[in-house]
């Protein structure tokens, strides 16, 4: 059944780099095919020195060249693989 409101899994791929644009006010996660992702460990600490209203920018995310500045459908975790998830439609 094809219902546009429902999410389907179509894949996933690693964060591979973000950039926090303080002038549009969003924090945009770039995603690549590779192995090597940003890991919570080197994201949050750069996220934890930000003034208080930067802590209520938009996520955006960018797959490619076709599908940039996406907004974030929904957040969640993954306890096997230690992960989290962010859900983007596209």
């Amino acid at each position: 059944m094809n219902d546009p409101d429902k999410l389907v899994h179509a894949g996933e791929a690693l964060v591979s780099g973000y950039d926090i644009d303080h002038h549009n006010k969003v924090l945009r996660l770039e995603v690549s095919d590779g192995d090597k992702g940003v890991t919570v460990g080197e994201l949050i600490p750069q996220l934890l020195i930000l003034d208080m209203d930067a802590m209520m920018y938009q996520i955006k995310v960018d797959v490619n060249a076709q599908y940039s500045d996406i907004d974030v459908a929904g957040f969640g975790k993954n306890d096997e693989e230690q992960r989290f998830v962010l859900f983007i439609k596209i």
